[in-house]
């Protein structure tokens, strides 16, 4: 096997990239917080969980109008999923993650009802249609309505002090940037180096791909738990997962139909219902996300993998 060096050269710059967005993106969330007397969660889900949706977001919109809805059901379903389980999961190894924020326990009430809705419609009605798009947008407008309307705070956020209000939207809209770029370098050239070593279309989508494109939200909570923000990890990943149903799918079933794929009904549908249930019990109940947990989370992940690479 001869590895290309142009693709190992760019996977290398990925990697760069996206730590250097990761760095950036705290404390420029936190500034902007600090700015303008917002929790760092409603930033954390309004900024970081925005700007890492806007990928799915792209790719489903494209994928309606070719046709494509079994690959926007599988991004969003997927995606999700490895929010909870791969991206928790990690960041829950650096340190306990705490969950006690109020706007973290009443987002992930806003978390499990889309989840259910979009679980039940997969089921009862056959997929997403026009109208159940219509009310998924109006959801979300309401809730980013709520938020911005109800969680101004009064104090000040020391992380994000030192920082002006213009230079901590340079350092997050950045470092959002960054993760996204960097994730694509490095998905893209891993690709073309495991195709040369021979490894097939179907595991690469399963591994790499479905790994990569979580590495956004990965970085994030990486950085967040380093900084020891997990206020802002949280946000984040609840945030996402919001924003992947309403925004994401929303936006998709107003350009098509979007039926229901059978094949989410063995693996997928279900352990997005488990993971997104296990997360909420964990908030609801103020239990910190432990190490132990992680462990759990990720060893989910892997059966989730192995049991797709089988059916596959």
């Amino acid at each position: 096997m001869i590895i290309p060096m142009d693709s190992l050269a760019l996977l290398a710059l990925g990697l760069v990239v996206l730590l250097a967005g990761g760095h950036y993106l705290i404390p420029g969330t936190l500034a902007i917080s600090n700015h303008l007397r917002m929790s760092p969660t409603l930033i954390a889900t309004l900024l970081i969980a925005g700007g890492t949706s806007a990928p799915e977001l792209i790719v489903s919109i494209n994928a309606a109008l070719i046709g494509k809805t079994d690959l926007i059901w599988g991004n969003i379903v997927g995606s999700n999923i490895s929010n909870i389980l791969l991206v928790l999961g990690i960041g829950a190894l650096f340190a306990p993650i705490s969950v006690s924020d109020p706007m973290a326990q009443r987002d992930s009430k806003i978390m499990v009802g889309l989840t259910a809705a979009l679980i039940g419609l997969a089921y009862f009605a056959n997929g997403i249609t026009i109208w159940t798009s219509l009310i998924l947008l109006l959801c979300l407008a309401t809730y980013i309505w709520v938020a911005i309307t109800k969680d101004k705070v009064s104090f000040d956020d020391e992380d994000g002090a030192d920082l002006a209000l213009g230079k901590g939207i340079i350092f997050g809209v950045g470092g959002i940037a960054g993760l996204l770029i960097g994730a694509e370098l490095i998905v893209q050239n891993a690709v073309v180096i495991a195709m040369e070593a021979g490894i097939s279309e179907t595991i690469i989508g399963l591994t790499i791909i479905a790994i990569g494109t979580s590495l956004p939200e990965v970085t994030a909570v990486i950085a967040s738990m380093l900084r020891g923000r997990g206020d802002v990890a949280i946000g984040n990943i609840i945030g996402s997962n919001i924003f992947n149903i309403a925004a994401v799918m929303g936006a998709a079933g107003l350009v098509s139909n979007l039926p229901t794929p059978n094949d989410l009904f063995a693996f997928g549908l279900p352990l997005l219902a488990l993971s997104t249930a296990l997360l909420a019990a964990l908030i609801l109940y103020g239990k910190p996300i432990s190490r132990l947990w992680g462990f759990v989370f990720i060893g989910f992940f892997g059966v989730y993998l192995i049991a797709n690479i089988i059916a596959s």
